[in-house]
């Protein structure tokens, strides 16, 4: 009997994915890169730094290692006279793959970058609540539209 399992390439960096021939919607992308496009890097330093989440210790010590190694990946390139915005698209994208492969560590990434692109959407809705109504004084006074 053939494997359900097909074997594809990642539509923007390349690697090999592996899909099920009967998905109607197959991955097109690896996990490494949905990670880029979720803004990884500021989930990964709010779960760091910040206060907003409580991340057990043994998960910040494993993306401090990871995010060492990156940094570490980061210089080597620089030192090979590589650009540094290649640099850090190389650099970022082994820190996806790493962070990719540790299961426990990508579920707190994963809910982080959930928990912050709601934050931003709902920043985004107050800022423009705060426009429409700034739009609506003048000179202090509210002038009522309807």
């Amino acid at each position: 009997m053939p494997s359900d399992w097909i074997k594809s390439s990642c539509n923007q960096c390349g690697s090999q994915i592996v899909i099920h021939k009967e998905w109607t919607n197959p991955d097109t992308v690896c996990g490494a890169c949905k990670l880029i496009s979720g803004k990884f890097v500021d989930a990964i330093e709010v779960l760091l730094i910040g206060n907003y989440f409580v991340t057990p210790d043994h998960i910040k010590n494993q993306l401090r290692d990871l995010v060492k190694s990156a940094n570490c990946i980061y210089n080597k390139n620089l030192r090979k006279n590589v650009e540094r915005s290649a640099a850090w698209r190389i650099a970022e994208l082994e820190l996806a793959k790493q962070l990719w492969a540790k299961k426990e560590v990508r579920k707190s990434v994963l809910f982080a970058i959930k928990v912050l692109s709601k934050q931003e959407k709902q920043d985004e809705k107050a800022k423009l609540r705060s426009e429409l109504r700034a739009a609506r004084t003048v000179d202090g006074t509210r002038r009522w539209t309807g």
